[in-house]
């Protein structure tokens, strides 16, 4: 069977912002607890149009 992977990504939330409001956001919670989670570094400038599309 074929894995499969999803790639989440919500422009200008840091996982500050996400860890401090993880009892509000469950589904974050789990996905951290079952799935992988990490941090990715920005291109410059850091503003959407360029760094989504570095992904």
């Amino acid at each position: 069977m074929k894995r499969r992977v999803v790639v989440i990504g919500i422009d200008g939330a840091t996982w500050k912002v996400i860890n401090r409001y993880e009892s509000f956001l469950p589904a974050f919670q789990r996905l951290k607890e079952e799935g992988v989670w990490g941090v990715l570094e920005t291109v410059y400038p850091p503003v959407t149009f360029t760094a989504w599309p570095s992904l």
